[in-house]
């Protein structure tokens, strides 16, 4: 006599395995927003350093500094910095070439041109944009992050000011 799984016994297994494939796409879509939007809460940490450093560096006396972006372009920035628009400028394309925006998953740079925050750009085209704003001796940076809640009406800006001129 041979023994075999009924089809009542395969539908069960069917739908055991389809129950747990839905569980597990939903708690995976949940994983990653969540990591996309650490990723982007830590890179605005790392440009408001990145400017913030370099900025007293240069302002300290040491030599202009420079960059190579991407498409191997040379940019510089003469030391010690005396326009905010000229740094803001020279940090757009240091941020645009060294961080890249989690949200799109190209090699696209996460620099929006206008300013976030003023503008409206709260919506999920705008998550892991970065907008980069010259005030006074300062260098606003303003950064979208994104949200995990499920709604994409608007994502949550963080801000961080950068000394950037004596």
């Amino acid at each position: 006599m041979s023994r075999a799984f009924t089809l009542i016994e395969l539908l069960v297994v069917v739908a055991i395995i389809g129950i747990l494939a839905a569980v597990g796409v939903v708690a995976y879509n949940g994983y990653t927003r969540s990591a996309k939007v650490m990723s982007a809460t830590s890179y605005h940490g790392h440009i408001c350093k990145l400017i913030q450093s370099e900025a007293t560096k240069c302002n300290l006396g040491t030599n202009n500094l420079s960059f190579t972006d991407d498409e191997s372009r040379n940019w510089s920035l003469n030391c010690p910095i005396t326009n905010t628009s000229t740094a803001r400028d020279y940090f757009y394309r240091v941020v645009h070439s060294t961080f890249k925006n989690p949200f799109t998953g190209s090699s696209k740079g996460v620099v929006a041109s206008p300013n976030i925050k003023t503008d409206g750009l709260n919506d999920s085209r705008y998550w892991g944009l970065v907008s980069l704003v010259p005030s006074g001796n300062n260098i606003l940076i303003y950064t979208n992050v994104g949200r995990t809640d499920g709604d994409s009406s608007k994502g949550d800006i963080r801000e961080c000011i950068a000394k950037v001129k004596d």
